[in-house]
């Protein structure tokens, strides 16, 4: 009890921050207000699942949560409602965002429980709320709900799974916690999925690995199916291309791998730091665990594993994953084409009739990385907003890069 009541605070405490320097202006920030807002309205009005948000675009509507994950919006409803009833939009808003923060260090502090006294599992919680990604980045630069949302859930699934072998509770309660990742931000699921097998694969005996395993996943996706099955059915209705063809490679995945040996955007600058901090942190954990006398609960070996996996998403080696332009490639060459990569999976497919010759690739921009990207794997380059002195140090900077 003391544990809720001290993470109530931290709720209000940084409420407070939002109530008196007003909410964080940060990239979904007037999304976040506009589809609350909806969603609130919807909700109280008997909709308990609003998928379609009738009041947006002068009232044509907005399928927006057919796709978005709804928890956090419920969150900010329902605790919107409870807490600042009739508050100015602005700040309700941000009742959300606090109660999950505080929800975060209710659950990574009883996981870490397993593994540490009191009062280094409450130290540890507290530094989980706090770290810089998550409090700095993810609520004050980028206000995104679902992510925040996700660190609510990830401390649950791994105590459902460290005490499964104890009772079949918390075999449910790791797949309510799989349920819940899905229903906050399906990219961190999608991401999280890994970590789960390593651990159970660490905590375990092999024989209980299938059910320990494939309860949660099982049990969690069928929870999660009102919200997932709709979302994975209607993927024909968006243009997801629509983002990652943006001229300036902001979400081209390769754009943001460190170690290539390119500058790095502003935007990653920050974020850099606020990666080492929890890795810096984790590693001090582990070496605590060790010489602590909990070496014996293989806990270390999953921070380390876990580490070595973000790491490797986050950096150049990983970048054999990223094969957009190769599959096109392919399917503009040959009359059949198979093909696994970690995007796209295509299995005996071609185009018909073939393009009777080859189709140049050209790429727009002006940042660093698009005019290298031009270089690595384009035809031709569109220099859009780049101004007269530059363009010929860009050009050889491309043939620079294409004869490497």
């Amino acid at each position: 009890m003391r544990v809720f009541i001290f993470f109530s605070s931290v709720a209000l405490l940084v409420f407070g921050i939002f109530f008196t320097l007003g909410p964080p202006l940060g990239h979904s920030y007037v999304m976040n207000i506009t589809w609350g807002s909806a969603f609130a309205e919807q909700f109280f009005a008997g909709d308990l699942y609003p998928r379609w948000l009738f009041g947006l675009n002068q009232g044509a509507g907005s399928p927006v949560f057919y796709f978005n994950g709804p928890f956090p919006f419920w969150i900010n409803a329902v605790f919107g409602e409870l807490l600042c009833s009739g508050c100015a939009l602005e700040r309700s808003v941000m009742i959300g965002p606090s109660v999950l923060l505080a929800l975060s260090g209710i659950s990574f502090y009883y996981w870490t429980r397993l593994y540490a006294r009191p009062l280094a599992a409450l130290l540890a919680a507290i530094l989980y709320v706090f770290l810089p990604y998550h409090f700095a980045l993810d609520l004050w630069v980028r206000a995104a709900l679902g992510e925040i949302a996700a660190y609510v859930w990830m401390p649950v699934i791994l105590l459902g799974l460290a005490k499964a072998s104890t009772s079949t509770k918390y075999l449910i309660l790791a797949a309510a916690g799989y349920a819940g990742l899905i229903y906050s931000h399906l990219p961190s699921a999608l991401l999280f999925s890994p970590v789960m097998v390593w651990f159970v694969l660490i905590r375990h005996a092999p024989y209980r690995w299938p059910r320990v395993l494939m309860v949660p996943v099982v049990l969690g996706i069928g929870l999660a199916a009102i919200y997932l099955v709709p979302a994975l059915t209607t993927q024909d209705y968006i243009n997801a291309s629509a983002w990652w063809d943006r001229s300036d490679g902001h979400f081209d995945p390769r754009n943001w791998l460190w170690l290539d040996g390119r500058d790095a955007p502003p935007f990653a600058e920050a974020l850099l730091p606020a990666l080492l901090t929890p890795t810096v942190l984790s590693v001090i954990m582990a070496g605590g665990l060790i010489f602590g006398g909990e070496g014996k609960s293989r806990i270390n070996i999953f921070i380390v594993l876990s580490l070595v996996y973000a790491w490797f998403l986050m950096t150049y080696p990983s970048s054999f994953l990223w094969e957009q332009v190769a599959l096109l490639r392919a399917l503009w060459s040959q009359p059949v084409v198979s093909f696994e990569g970690r995007w796209h999976r295509v299995r005996k497919a071609g185009i018909n009739p073939l393009p009777s010759g080859e189709i140049p690739i050209w790429l727009g921009g002006g940042h660093e990385r698009v005019i290298d990207r031009v270089g690595r794997i384009g035809d031709g380059w569109f220099p859009l907003g780049v101004e007269r002195a530059l363009l010929e140090r860009a050009i050889e900077r491309i043939r620079t890069v294409a004869r490497e």
